[in-house]
């Protein structure tokens, strides 16, 4: 999660602050859009399965 790139990032508790961002989601659906477009690409980048497999490859002790 990027705030402000991927959505809105709100402090645990502050239910007012949820409801705002809730609020401004519903309002500007272009923004809501947008943030989906850039988790998206981010996963994408992030996430690709031979990004994954090294991670793993690395944490287990596994590098070639």
């Amino acid at each position: 999660m990027i705030d402000q790139e991927t959505g809105y990032l709100i402090k645990q508790g502050r239910v007012n602050d949820l409801a705002e961002a809730i609020v401004r989601l519903l309002k500007r659906p272009e923004q809501s859009q947008q943030f989906g477009d850039h988790a998206r690409a981010l996963a994408q980048k992030q996430l690709a399965p031979e990004k994954v497999y090294a991670r793993w490859q690395a944490f287990l002790g596994l590098e070639s």
